[in-house]
């Protein structure tokens, strides 16, 4: 929020730090675009109020992020172990709250027996053994979920 009137011309770009009021309170007025990335319930309440004022709506409403592993043409110059910490890297980032978090693996049935202990080595290797006192970001309310 510090820097962005450190880079662009405030009379075109703010940010405003708040919550559900200070949305509701933004809402009121007419803008260019709302753009807003979060849930589908929020994202409801959001486009009620900017259809309010005729205000554009850009949204981005918790879709899925799959990631698909190619291995038909596996080779002694894969590394699997690249590929898992990329994979768990991929989704806890930010605790797993960014938009291509990814949600759910597409792989080959073959593939899952060889990867499986790749994946678990990526989070005991970025988390630790012991996950419930590890960095690892939490989710601390119900209502993401």
């Amino acid at each position: 929020a510090k820097l962005i009137p450190k880079y662009f011309d405030t009379a075109c770009c703010r940010v405003v730090l708040g919550a559900h009021e200070q949305v509701k309170l933004l809402l009121q007025y007419h803008w260019g675009v709302v753009f807003f990335t979060g849930s589908n319930r929020v994202g409801r309440l959001v486009a009620e109020q900017a259809a309010r004022t005729l205000s554009p709506t850009c949204m981005e409403l918790g879709g899925k992020c799959p990631c698909y592993i190619d291995c038909e043409n596996e080779n002694e110059w894969w590394d699997w172990q690249m590929v898992a910490n990329r994979i768990i890297w991929a989704r806890t980032l930010n605790g797993g709250q960014t938009c291509a978090a990814v949600d759910y693996l597409v792989v080959p049935e073959a593939i899952v027996r060889k990867l499986l202990p790749y994946l678990v080595k990526a989070v005991k290797s970025q988390f630790g053994d012991d996950a419930y006192t590890s960095e690892l970001g939490r989710i601390v309310k119900a209502k993401p979920h």
